[in-house]
């Protein structure tokens, strides 16, 4: 028979038997806890992380169009000046919502125009061009031409280009952002040219602008620069209405090679917008003579002349 002071021993031992089970329990059952809460972050994550992905793929298809399968684009970014670019391709998706028609500012020939602007930062224009179902290689000759021409010239009448983005068929051209938009928004809307007091002075400051920037293009820039598509809303204005020439989509340098020339001798399309082709020449000539393709672009800006003396009177 046990003495009652080996009992009490006894039952504190017990005691503290049982105190470090339930230590034991307390700490695998915390060390489980955590192993399951990192496996949820983990899972969550996972699933976050394609969502996010598909996402942006979606959003990335709208501007680019279904890819085949298999295939695997690249994004190219280039810089084409000493700074900087303001924006990345992220933020530009971002900025514009992936995109949304609201922060459309212009549509051209080949393709869209957006302000992209975020908090702190100086808007800029990206011009989206995409391929066309019919002709996408005139497309892509309109996006090259762009990065070709202005994108190697700097003059202050003509728009700067910041830099340019690829991404698939896909191109990004990154442009000073303009204010005052083109003139012919200036010209046709009377509300828009009394609150930038479109009068005769500013005009004439408008137009030798534009004359200033051909005259860089034809006779400064070695080889000469046509334009090819001069008309009134492919001139920005900007917040001192400086006239700024733009979408040099169809410009051509006047360099001929020897294949160059056989290419032209064959071409039979003719090029610029209507009501503003100089009549009476061919492209024929246009590829003997590069001389009078010159002297076309200033046909052409003597059109934008007249235009600018005719709208006068509908504002008063």
């Amino acid at each position: 028979m046990s003495s009652p002071g080996h009992s009490a021993v006894s039952g504190q031992n017990l005691i503290k038997l049982l105190n470090r089970v339930r230590l034991a329990l307390g700490i695998a059952l915390g060390i489980i806890a955590l192993i399951l809460v990192i496996y949820v972050a983990c899972v969550f994550w996972r699933h976050l992380s394609a969502f996010l992905s598909r996402w942006r793929t979606a959003s990335l298809v709208r501007w680019h169009g279904p890819q085949k399968t298999g295939t695997k684009v690249h994004l190219v970014v280039k810089n084409l000046t000493m700074v900087p670019l303001p924006y990345t391709f992220e933020e530009i998706m971002d900025a514009t919502e992936n995109p949304n028609d609201a922060y459309i500012i212009g549509r051209g020939a080949h393709g869209v125009v957006y302000k992209v602007a975020l908090s702190s930062r100086t808007p800029i224009a990206v011009k989206k061009i995409e391929p066309l179902d019919i002709t996408p290689a005139l497309v892509h000759k309109s996006f090259r031409r762009e990065i070709e021409t202005v994108g190697k010239v700097k003059h202050r009448n003509l728009a700067t280009l910041l830099g340019f983005m690829q991404w698939g068929k896909v191109g990004l051209l990154l442009y000073d952002y303009v204010c005052n938009g083109n003139l012919h928004s200036a010209l046709h809307n009377r509300e828009q040219a009394r609150e930038i007091d479109l009068n005769w002075k500013v005009r004439l400051h408008i137009a030798e602008g534009v004359a200033r920037g051909l005259a860089y293009l034809h006779h400064d820039h070695n080889p000469p620069i046509v334009h090819r598509d001069i008309k009134s809303s492919n001139v920005l204005l900007d917040e001192d209405l400086k006239a700024c020439i733009s979408d040099f989509g169809l410009a051509k340098v006047l360099a001929i090679s020897q294949v160059e020339y056989n290419q032209w001798l064959t071409t039979a399309n003719v090029l610029g917008t209507f009501g503003y082709i100089a009549p009476g020449k061919s492209c024929l000539v246009f590829a003997i003579h590069c001389y009078i393709l010159l002297s076309m672009e200033v046909t052409i800006f003597q059109i934008l002349l007249l235009l600018c003396i005719e709208y006068m009177n509908l504002l008063f």
